[in-house]
């Protein structure tokens, strides 16, 4: 997606969402982990966007493809230097899932932790990418819906029959553990509704399919073992802001996402997110015994930071210009 169509403001909660991550595995901030479901609104507000400008099929997985891989790759290569394996013990499918990001499908380990995410990004791709083919986009807000009543029904029946089908819960745990998509497609929906009433205003229809979404995140976090809701849970706490924050965008109420350090991190974020894992915890591994745990956090930060600016400015940014350079003559 061309830097013309960015929204600064997304810019800008992104690079809060990698921080907040980062913070989490630099043990600086326990709460950092729900910067994920931060990136999961993000991403349908982005992806549903990008098919604004790459309106087929090719040209939606080319933008995709250019955006994730070069990095990603590049993220592999900096974990096996940091991390080395024995080769000779690594089965092929661990190959094929790794370089695929389609890890689960193959029964193949994530090289580094974060990949699992990455994982849920593709199959949310693969939905997009569907109902662009089908030309269902302009229902979006219908199959939303849909989907919704379907996750929600699935659920429900999963919590009340408890172990008393084994075979429907079996294979409840089977699909959810696959296609990952499932917990948490209520955020990547939330994202694209929010887009579209940041451009085509809000309706009724669109402000319930935002209210659903945050009952779906009630719903999701229910405990099915002890059989209660915790309403402290981190997940309803950061719904709580991350749906706020999305409300002030889409009002034009959030100029103080604009903030220059803030869209620094949003430039980097993707980067950041993944050389984290690896260089980032290396390094604050390293530094632990040395300084003490808020010190090695707070030195694997920065140095993560000027890392991750580096592989943008210098590898990311020119990779993806020659691509989209080849797959335009192409």
């Amino acid at each position: 997606m061309s830097t013309t169509h960015r929204i600064a403001e997304i810019d800008g909660l992104r690079g809060i969402a990698a921080l907040m991550v980062c913070l989490l595995h630099f043990n600086l901030f326990k709460y950092g982990g729900t910067g994920v479901q931060l990136f999961f609104m993000i991403s349908g507000f982005v992806i549903y966007m990008s098919t604004v400008y790459a309106n087929t099929f090719k040209r939606f997985w080319i933008g995709r493809f250019t955006r994730l891989y070069p990095v990603y790759l590049l993220s592999i290569v900096i974990t096996l230097i940091f991390y080395p394996v024995n080769f000779k013990a690594i089965r092929i499918n661990e190959i094929i899932g790794n370089l695929t990001l389609l890890q689960p499908l193959f029964r193949a380990n994530f090289l580094i932790f974060v990949y699992w995410t990455l994982y849920i990004e593709i199959l949310f791709y693969f939905l997009i990418s569907i109902l662009l083919k089908f030309k269902l986009l302009a229902e979006i807000e219908k199959v939303i819906l849909c989907l919704y009543c379907l996750i929600a029904t699935t659920t429900i029946i999963y919590i009340l029959i408890g172990d008393s089908s084994p075979v429907y819960t079996r294979y409840f745990v089977i699909f959810r553990g696959i296609v990952q998509v499932y917990s948490f497609f209520h955020l990547f929906a939330a994202g694209i509704v929010f887009y579209r009433i940041y451009h085509h205003g809000a309706t009724r229809f669109r402000v319930l399919l935002i209210i659903l979404s945050f009952l779906m995140t009630l719903l999701l976090t229910y405990d099915t073992v002890e059989k209660t809701l915790d309403l402290t849970d981190k997940r309803i706490i950061s719904a709580l802001i991350f749906y706020p924050a999305f409300i002030l965008i889409v009002n034009r109420k959030a100029a103080f996402l604009n903030y220059s350090p803030l869209q620094f991190l949003g430039k980097i974020s993707y980067a950041l997110y993944v050389i984290h894992a690896s260089f980032g915890v290396w390094l604050r591994d390293l530094l632990l015994p040395r300084t003490g745990l808020v010190a090695a956090g707070l030195i694997s930060l920065v140095f993560t930071i000027l890392f991750s600016y580096i592989i943008t400015r210098f590898y990311d940014e020119p990779i993806r210009a020659a691509l989209k350079r080849y797959f335009k003559k192409a």
